[in-house]
């Protein structure tokens, strides 16, 4: 980062102004990190592999969506619901963070549908 990024930023940070990038909430990282997982990287995994309907781990989609781990901004793993655990209503796969309380199956969920 330049030395004038840089100034321009501390300034508006003394400021009170965030630029944008700093303005997304954990929530909405959440919600595209498993809609990522469940629309770009499943998809491009099936094509590899024809002939398996889901993959062990979401720790083998992270690959193709540029991603170290498959943990939620909050620290807890993602799941994943695919085959006989997938909803009925959902195509491929769904992916699911189980939001700032850290608990699944609670209000705060957040998922790729």
């Amino acid at each position: 980062m330049t030395k004038l990024v840089r100034c321009c930023m501390f300034i508006l940070a003394g400021a009170g102004c965030k630029p944008a990038m700093f303005n997304e909430s954990k929530g909405d990282i959440a919600k595209v990190a498993a809609k990522q997982y469940a629309l770009e990287a499943y998809p491009q995994w099936a094509v590899s592999h024809p002939a398996t309907e889901c993959p062990a781990t979401l720790d083998e989609l992270s690959q193709f969506i540029n991603r170290k781990d498959s943990t939620d901004p909050w620290g807890t793993p993602f799941t994943m619901l695919c085959g006989p655990t997938r909803p009925a209503s959902a195509k491929g796969m769904v992916v699911r963070s189980a939001g700032p309380d850290k608990q699944a199956g609670t209000a705060d969920d957040l998922t790729s549908e």
